[in-house]
Parts: C-alpha cells; structure tokens; sequence
C-alpha cells in the first residue's frame, strides 16, 4: 500500500518534469491543454493518497490497528512486515 503509493508519487514528479520540459522547449505551446494536463495529474495523485488513507481505514476496522499517523517502518512494524515496503 505505501510502497505503491510512493511509486505514484514518483511517476506524477516525473510527468510534472515532462510538462515542464514541454513548456521550456516550446514556451509557445498550448496553454489551456498544458494546464489540463497538470490538473489531471494531480487528481491522479490524490487518488492514489486516498486509496492509502481507504485502506488505513480498513485495516482499523479489520485489525482494530491504528495506522492513520504511522508512515515507512513504523506502518510496517505495525503491520508485523518489518520493513517500510508494505
């Protein structure tokens, strides 16, 4: 869960450097589509946030665990994982 949404999280800064290059190599582009395009990859990016904190809620009403304030190695300890790639 976490390790999925810290790959999204990597891929949306990397689409955002795209964008950014587009607009650089070609400032004359169009703006209203360059625009759309950043707003969408945002939304993508808060999906994928939401869906972690969905499934944090769900592991508290299965497990009875908290985890909504836990992040990297402490959610996985929490968990029983041991690592930070749950």
């Amino acid at each position: 869960m976490v390790e999925a949404d810290k790959q999204l999280d990597r891929v949306y800064k990397t689409a955002l450097g795209d964008v950014q290059d587009a607009i650089a190599s070609s400032p004359s582009s169009n703006v209203p589509l360059i625009i759309e395009a950043v707003l969408v990859l945002k939304a993508v990016e808060r999906i994928g946030d939401h869906a972690k904190n969905l499934a944090k809620h769900v592991i508290f009403q299965v497990e009875g665990i908290e985890v909504r304030h836990l992040k990297g190695q402490r959610l996985a300890e929490a968990l029983g994982k041991g690592s930070g790639n749950s």
